[in-house]
């Protein structure tokens, strides 16, 4: 297997001068230039295309088509950008002669940046499908964590799915939840699933407690998050307490929030009070879950994976960074019957005792090859939603089974 690594440089140096480098199996390193390339407006159009075309998918075909397009243009773009230097292509092109499935993406920068650019759209405009099709890809981050979550080795995939919907408005908790149990019961992969209620937070970490007194460290090898993610400024949060949204004291088995500068990433968990949510911080969560020794997190929540250059950092990203060593997070809101094809194609594959990162990649091309998408009013399209899902890592953790 060869190894691509991008790294990003730290600091800023000259407009267009080189702010990252490409190394092959960390050896050598080619300096490169990577530049976004997606206005703001046509960033704008795409999150339009995954997350409000939808609601009206029978409206702005033009507007629909150009988004699409534009991932494969993109895709194109970055890969322009990588491998610019002559001797890079050569050692690119020479790699790819042992076949696709044998290259690995290692991207390596901050979230505020580097992270959020849309990788998973990288292709070759001369190779017929994106990359991440075969090969994996993967982000992380400049500081490994200090300590890893070991799961306990089991003869199943022991699952905890964590489904939260505080608001009046909100979907049913089991829209997304019951649609991918069943899933994975008719596609009889051994996973044994346990199903939190109420989605709070309070009864997450009681959850915890007792698998744990009863079980010991470390039964959970997955946890499964559906519950809204969100990026919030201090004074975010304030505003949304005032407002008799958010919980803001008195969280279970946490502080209260100090005032803090820029933005956060949180999870909404349902609080004691109907309709009010509790968010819980990115390092809060990552803590909960190297305390019960759960080395994967999976967050099927609307923005987990979103990053934009004024924010802090993703959900995803600041689970990495606080200490999860794996999160496998979405860029984009993704449909029902899209989480559900992927998810059960991802566990399909673990239990294949595919690592993590491939199994992704059969995830996505199951969405790739399967792309009809049920939209509002009983209508159906296709998405390329195969490069919404991203994953970070640390490493590369699975159970062993014997």
């Amino acid at each position: 297997m060869t190894i691509i690594t991008i790294s990003e440089m730290d600091g800023k140096g000259a407009k267009d001068s080189p702010n990252a480098t490409l190394s092959f199996d960390n050896k050598g390193q080619y300096p490169i230039t990577i530049t976004n390339p997606l206005s703001p407006q046509e960033e704008e159009r795409l999150e339009w295309y995954f997350e409000r075309y939808l609601e009206f998918p029978f409206l702005e075909e033009v507007k629909f088509c150009e988004a699409r397009e534009s991932i494969t243009k993109y895709g194109q773009a970055l890969f322009d950008q990588l491998f610019q230097d002559k001797k890079a292509y050569a050692h690119y092109s020479q790699a790819l002669k042992e076949g696709v499935e044998k290259l690995r993406f290692e991207i390596i920068g901050s979230p505020e940046f580097f992270h959020q650019l849309h990788w998973e759209a990288l292709r070759d405009p001369d190779w017929p499908t994106p990359f991440v099709l075969d090969a994996p890809l993967v982000r992380t981050t400049f500081q490994p964590p200090t300590f890893d979550a070991e799961s306990q080795v089991s003869p199943t995939i022991n699952l905890l799915v964590v489904t939260a919907r505080p608001g009046k408005n909100d979907v049913g908790y089991r829209t997304i939840s019951k649609p991918l149990v069943e899933s994975l019961r008719k596609a009889k992969i051994p996973v044994k699933i346990d199903v939190l209620r109420p989605g709070t937070y309070e009864a997450l970490s009681r959850h915890l407690d007792a698998v744990k007194d009863e079980h010991g460290q470390g039964y959970y090898h997955i946890i499964h998050f559906d519950l809204h993610g969100s990026l919030a400024s201090y004074e975010q949060l304030k505003q949304s307490a005032k407002q008799g949204s958010v919980l803001f004291q008195t969280r279970y088995g946490r502080n209260d929030y100090p005032a803090y500068e820029g933005h956060k990433a949180f999870l909404f968990f349902e609080s004691f009070k109907p309709d009010q949510s509790d968010p819980a911080e990115a390092q809060e969560i990552a803590d909960l879950l190297l305390k019960h020794g759960i080395p994967i997190a999976v967050l099927n929540a609307c923005q987990s994976g979103k990053l934009t250059a004024d924010t802090e950092a993703s959900v995803g990203s600041r689970l990495l960074e606080a200490g999860v060593q794996t999160v496998v997070a979405m860029g984009y809101s993704v449909t029902v019957s899209a989480a559900a094809l992927m998810m059960t194609e991802l566990y399909r594959q673990l239990f294949k005792d595919q690592n993590l990162s491939r199994a992704v990649c059969y995830a996505r091309k199951a969405l790739h090859n399967d792309k009809n998408r049920k939209a509002y009013y009983d209508q159906t399209v296709e998405l390329e939603d195969w490069c919404c899902p991203w994953s970070t890592r640390t490493a590369e953790p699975w159970p062993r089974r014997y």
